[in-house]
Formats: structure tokens, C-alpha cells, sequence
């Protein structure tokens, strides 16, 4: 409720306020008690006013209520334990890519040392296709040679047994390197690969047999190098 003195402040300022006007103007031994006394109803009334209603108590805090956080912790430990299994994941297939890097750097090395081989490889190898190719031709020069000789009309038969002895000699030392000539001899079945039939003659042998060599052929191995060029009968 208001206060009751706050309803006699004025009337106690008015009265204040005549007796200090009162107290200056008139003049005589009274004038400073009316002064002082006016003075004082003055303080007093400004204090009348100046009282301040019944003062409502402030009213109480709420009491602060903090939230259950267990849940919550038990959330983020969940994901602390996430975390750490990604992160434990994340470690695991990165030393297996570093695995996966070095084993591909261990292959290109590997490729590239079997690149480097299949190279001088290949070259040794067309080192000694030549060389073979130039030894055979020698060869087959020296072979060729013997053959014309047998073949020269007017031989002795002495000089004809000596370029066979020539023939099976050299023969006999290229048959360990699997080189041999072939050289059908008449009567002979002309052989798929092994003979061409480049001419025919009449004779006494059934149709189909060798009568004569033009030319003979050569092999390595099982590598024809030339066949032989044979005549049959008809």
C-alpha cells in the first residue's frame, strides 16, 4: 500500500516555505527560529515524498535445475568409440596401400628389369639369327659346291668316290649340330615338305617316285630350310 506520509508532504512544504519566507522578511529576535524551523519542515516534507512505497520483497530464484547428461555422455562415448575404430580403420588400409605401393613399386621394377632382359635379349637373339643365317649359307655354299662336282660329266671314278667321301664327312660332323641335307635317292617316294617335284620324265618307275634330284635340300632340325627339288616318273 502507499505510504501514508507521502499525502503530508505537501501541506508540510507549504508551511516550510512560509515560515523560512517568514524568517528572512520580518525582522526581530523571532526570524532565525522561523527560519530554521521552516528549513526543517522542508527536509522533512522531501523526505515525506521521497518515501518509497511499501517495498514488495523480491521474489526467489528458481531453483536451477541442470539437465541429466548421462545420456549425452553416453552418446559421446559412443562416438569416441566410432571415432576410434575409423580411425584405427583409416590406419589399417593405409599401411595396407603402403603395402599395395611398394609391392606395385617392387612390379614396375620387376617389369622393368624384364623389359631391359627381353631386350638384350632380343637383340642376342638377332645377333645369332644372323650368325646362323651366314654359317648356313656357308654351309649349304660348301654342300652345293660338292654337289656340282658329282654332278660334272666326265669325272673319274676315283674323283666321283672322293667328293662322296667329302659329302659323308661333312655330313657326319653337322649331324651333332642337327644340320643335314637332303638328298632322296632314286626310287624314293616323294615326301610332303621334304620334296617339290618340279619336272617329270618317262620311266620304267612307277608313277610318282624320285628319278632324279635337280637340287639338293637342307634342314636344321626340324627347320626346312630348303626342300629338295626332285623329277618323278610318269
Amino acid at each position: 500500500m502507499p505510504n501514508h506520509a507521502r499525502r503530508l508532504a505537501p501541506a508540510a512544504a507549504g508551511i516550510g516555505v512560509l515560515l523560512s519566507v517568514a524568517g528572512v522578511v520580518l525582522p526581530g529576535v523571532g526570524q532565525t527560529p522561523l527560519l530554521f524551523t521552516g528549513l526543517a519542515l522542508l527536509v522533512a516534507a522531501g523526505t515525506m515524498f521521497f518515501t518509497p512505497d511499501e517495498v514488495a520483497p523480491l521474489p526467489q530464484p528458481e531453483p536451477t535445475v541442470f539437465p541429466d547428461l548421462k545420456p549425452l555422455e553416453k552418446l559421446v562415448g559412443r562416438m569416441s568409440v566410432g571415432v576410434s575404430a575409423t580411425l584405427e580403420q583409416i590406419e589399417t588400409e593405409r599401411a595396407q596401400i603402403e603395402q599395395l605401393r611398394a609391392a606395385l613399386q617392387g612390379t614396375l621394377e620387376e617389369r622393368r628389369r624384364l623389359d631391359d632382359w627381353m631386350t638384350k635379349t632380343n637383340v642376342e637373339t638377332e645377333r645369332l639369327r644372323t650368325e646362323v643365317a651366314t654359317w648356313e649359307k656357308s654351309v649349304i655354299d660348301h654342300f652345293e659346291a660338292i654337289a656340282r662336282a658329282l654332278s660334272f660329266p666326265g669325272q673319274s671314278e676315283e674323283r666321283l668316290q672322293r667328293f662322296e667321301r667329302e659329302f659323308k664327312d661333312l655330313s657326319a660332323a653337322l649331324a651333332a649340330t642337327g644340320f643335314s641335307v637332303i638328298r632322296p635317292e632314286p626310287g624314293d617316294r616323294v615326301q610332303e615338305g621334304l620334296h617339290v617335284v618340279v619336272s617329270t620324265e618317262k620311266s620304267e618307275r612307277p608313277a610318282g617316285e624320285i628319278v632324279g634330284i635337280e637340287r639338293w635340300g637342307f634342314q636344321n632340325g626340324v627347320r626346312i630350310i630348303r626342300p629338295a627339288e626332285v623329277k618323278v616318273g610318269e
